[in-house]
């Protein structure tokens, strides 16, 4: 598991904002090590916990975001242009009713 979700901080253990947040974690010990968001600036590459190293796992965490970012990014596309889609149909729709009452 390359990301893990936590309630509180797993450092100090003060509630995060009723949500859980999401944390990567050491592959070996599974101390958190920096928030999801922040991995791109995470620039150690052993755990402060246990000494693991995290090259591996840090390459697979950003490979993981950057799949998850296009993919969001994909759906937001597609949610686009259905509704141009949709739009454009009731605008057709609309006029064709109207056209309809009028003859």
């Amino acid at each position: 598991m390359i990301f893990k979700e936590f309630y509180t901080c797993p450092n100090c253990g003060t509630a995060i904002s009723g949500e859980k947040k999401e944390f990567f974690v050491c592959q070996n010990c599974g101390s958190a090590l920096c928030r999801k968001e922040n991995l791109k600036n995470f620039k150690y590459d052993y755990c402060g916990n246990c000494g693991h190293s995290l090259t591996s796992a840090k390459k697979d965490a950003l490979l993981a975001l950057a799949e998850e970012t296009q993919e969001q990014q994909f759906m937001t596309e597609c949610i686009y242009e259905i509704q141009e889609k949709t739009q454009s149909f009731l605008e057709n729709w609309s006029k064709s009713k109207r056209a309809s009452f009028s003859e």
